[in-house]
């Protein structure tokens, strides 16, 4: 490979004062080559030294290497190094004058494409019109037509009434479902720390749990172990055990595990549902159907006596010494108590999961309806897909009473059916209810039921007034 221009000129770095004319106006570095340099060669100027006569001149005009004579007696490697074109290199590097002969050379660098574009501003010859000329120019476009992806869409009038509906929705979750919806996200915290929720008795789960409430309990736990970092992972296995259930068939062979299959259901709809990720509400919402499909099979299993079937839960009869002695259930032998309890915890948790199922399944389509299905009733999908279908858990009745579900053993819970009132809540008897019970009756539970139906606020002044608290 035939030697850069750079490289000969650190061979021999001459002093500037002797460099020709034609490079100390330019401040280029001359090899100082008699009679013309290399620089000046190439660029076919005229090479003249200070010190040079004019018979010198004329002399070196003659041995001009540019001219045929010059060029047949020039060595070989200055012939291919003056053949090189001028736009590839950059001489404009000014060496130290301390750099001797001595000194490490730079590596060589060469160009795989010759007359590379854009490197013609080096030449001493290129004026300023020139560069500017080496601007691309952009096509001309047609501003009368302009293209399909920039065109906007004609604007869209926004109705009124769908601005209203927006507005009534907020306001009505803010005012009544608060309370309710509140309940719900402290559903997972709830059932490790307590083993329960406001439909799922604390003692339900005592000497047995079955598989489908394992694992959701241990979905709760990663739950409530989310952080930044782990999030998008434990979602992952939260979703993965969830998938397992839903695949599940129903047992509707026996109530208890179909008790627990709704129980996990329930919960991982409502961890999902309230999350905020997006993939894991829309999830909630596409899947939401097999928690219909379970709670409607659960709800063959309730069993509702004459007191519950009627919504007359007997006010005089509570208020009667004799009726509520005939109905004492015995402490000694336990075994009796313990029956009645055990039995009671399953069928009170069946009734209240069968409610809570269905009113969890109302406030999720009221919280994703579309504003044109907010002003319709409520549907709930069901076999026949009707309007509030009488059969389900919100036209039911639950028991009224703190103390009998707040009870942990079976001696608490015969104590409480003893000393305490245990009424029986229906839409039929919803308003006299209201002014029967007392603060410390209402639990969880029946909040959120009453906030929804009164309000949160409304809610919260009737217990106050009754002595209790929300």
């Amino acid at each position: 490979m035939s030697q850069s221009l750079s490289a000969l000129e650190r061979g021999n770095p001459p002093p500037r004062r002797k460099s020709c004319a034609a490079c100390i106006r330019s401040k280029r570095r001359c090899d100082l080559r008699q009679p013309t340099c290399l620089r000046c060669s190439q660029r076919r100027i005229d090479c003249s030294y200070p010190t040079q006569t004019a018979a010198d001149r004329a002399v070196s005009s003659e041995s001009d290497p540019t001219t045929p004579l010059a060029q047949a007696s020039t060595p070989e490697f200055v012939s291919d190094v003056s053949s090189w074109p001028t736009s590839e290199f950059d001489f404009s590097m000014d060496l130290e004058q301390s750099c001797t002969s001595t000194c490490p050379t730079f590596p060589t660098i060469s160009f795989e494409q010759q007359n590379m574009t854009g490197l013609e501003i080096l030449d001493d010859n290129v004026d300023s019109g020139d560069i500017l000329s080496l601007t691309p120019t952009w096509p001309e476009v047609d501003k009368s037509t302009p293209p399909e992806l920039l065109r906007h869409p004609a604007p869209s009038a926004v109705s009124a009434t769908r601005l209203r509906t927006f507005a009534n929705t907020s306001m009505l979750v803010e005012h009544h479902f608060r309370y309710a919806i509140d309940q719900f996200m402290g559903i997972p915290e709830r059932m490790l720390l307590e083993n329960g929720t406001p439909w799922s008795h604390s003692m339900l789960y005592r000497d047995s749990m079955p598989a489908s409430v394992q694992d959701a309990v241990a979905a709760c736990a990663l739950h409530q172990a989310k952080t930044s970092v782990n999030t998008l992972v434990l979602q992952r296995v939260i979703q993965a055990k969830y998938h397992a259930l839903l695949i599940t068939p129903i047992p509707t062979f026996s109530p208890r595990e179909l008790l627990a299959h709704t129980h996990g259901l329930l919960i991982y709809q409502i961890i999902l549902f309230f999350d905020i990720s997006h993939a894991a509400r829309a999830e909630a919402e596409e899947t939401s159907a097999t928690l219909t499909d379970a709670a409607f099979a659960l709800a063959q299993h309730a069993k509702y006596d004459s007191e519950m079937a009627t919504g007359r839960a007997g006010l005089e009869e509570e208020r009667s010494v004799t009726t509520r002695a005939a109905r004492e259930i015995p402490l000694y032998p336990l075994a009796i108590a313990r029956a009645r309890f055990e039995d009671w915890t399953f069928q009170e948790s069946l009734r209240r999961t069968v409610m809570m199922s269905f009113f969890y399944l109302q406030i999720q389509q009221f919280m994703v309806a579309s504003p044109l299905r907010l002003g319709t009733p409520a549907r709930m999908p069901g076999p026949d897909c009707t309007a509030c279908d009488p059969r389900l858990g919100l036209c039911q009745a639950f028991t009224l009473s703190a103390h009998l579900w707040k009870a942990k053993d079976a001696i608490d819970f015969a104590m409480a059916w003893r000393s305490k009132r245990h009424l029986v809540a229906t839409p039929n008897n919803f308003q006299e209810l209201l002014e029967e019970v007392e603060g410390d009756d209402v639990e969880e539970f029946g909040k959120m039921l009453v906030s929804t139906a009164l309000g949160v606020e409304e809610t919260r002044a009737w217990l106050v007034s009754k002595g209790g608290t929300l």
